[in-house]
């Protein structure tokens, strides 16, 4: 029996310590310059803001720091530094502090013990000298985080551009996963973009994306483009209801935005201008425009008008006007 509780005890033992990973930094000679440097080993990064790396050691000048680093999914649960000094010596591993978890040392060892992505050591007291640094990690979770759902739907194109301002909800169905969220196009993460707490308006066109996080595993993307028309006004001379001879008369139009370069369409048949298939237009700099337009003897012509700017393709223009 005694035997085969130690069996069992070594067994756990061993699956317990099979979780963590580890990879292993030596001196390769990649950095002989004093300067900043980058040392990589998937899923693991060393970054020193000034230092060297010659063939046997990696040091880490005075007051600066060495940012232990791994990719998005992995977390770091141990560093350990081999150093060629003991203690709080110079070039020791008690020159060292951490910005965050455990950090001790003893002998020419120095060892970190945590639970982070990302940990800055600063060489406080004097320049670190390591001849190896082992970085303990635990593997990407396998856990699978539900994408966000961006309520509500958008239409998605121009042609079907909404007429008022947006309230824009987000949820996911994972338990305790956080949602960030961009709308600037750009894609969302932990470090980019903003934390969703709650509903929020938008009352400009945009491409809303979002992800959801959970323990350091993300979602794939969820993207919707919405198009909103930002509503101005539109002034025509001759005013509207003016009678003209028949013939080709010259109507300018002046947008109340004179700061952004704009698409003038126009269509004098009833269609919609800001249809797709609506190819006439003039450009403006300055926010007005003349557009010619054939009167018909004792007809009634109505010109409708719309407007997009061009210095940036997402920013739909402008309501109807006639």
């Amino acid at each position: 029996m005694k035997r085969l509780l130690t069996f069992l005890f070594a067994f756990i033992l061993a699956i317990g310590v099979g979780w963590a990973e580890s990879v292993t930094f030596i001196p390769d000679g990649s950095a002989t310059t004093a300067n900043a440097f980058t040392m990589t080993n998937a899923p693991i990064s060393l970054t020193c803001s000034k230092g060297l790396v010659n063939t046997s050691q990696i040091r880490i000048y005075k007051g600066e720091t060495l940012t232990v680093s791994a990719e998005e999914g992995y977390t770091i649960t141990g560093v350990e530094f081999t150093c060629t000094k003991s203690g709080t010596s110079e070039f020791g591993p008690g020159c060292f502090t951490a910005d965050l978890g455990s950090y001790t040392y003893s002998g020419y060892v120095g060892t970190w013990s945590g639970s982070a992505s990302e940990i800055v050591f600063t060489a406080s007291t004097y320049q670190v000298r390591a001849t190896q640094i082992v970085v303990t990690y635990t593997p990407a979770s396998s856990t699978t985080v539900a994408a966000p759902t961006i309520t509500p739907t958008a239409t998605g194109t121009v042609d079907d551009a909404l007429e008022t301002a947006q309230t824009i909800s987000m949820s996911t169905t994972t338990s305790g996963a956080s949602i960030y969220y961009t709308t600037d196009g750009t894609t969302p993460s932990a470090t980019n973009g903003t934390e969703y707490t709650g509903s929020f308006t938008l009352s400009q066109s945009a491409t809303v994306k979002a992800i959801a996080i959970l323990n350091g595993t993300s979602s794939s993307v969820t993207s919707q483009t919405y198009y909103i028309r930002v509503p101005v006004t539109f002034t025509f001379s001759p005013a509207s209801g003016t009678s003209l001879d028949a013939g080709t008369q010259n109507i300018t139009v002046t947008l109340s935005d004179a700061t952004h370069d704009w698409r003038v369409y126009y269509t004098t048949n009833g269609d919609d201008p800001t249809g797709s298939d609506v190819d006439t237009y003039y450009s403006t700099s300055n926010g007005t425009v003349t557009i010619p337009v054939t009167i018909t003897a004792g007809t009634t012509t109505t010109l409708w008008v719309a407007a997009y700017r061009t210095d940036d393709p997402t920013q739909l223009g402008f309501l109807l006007f006639r």
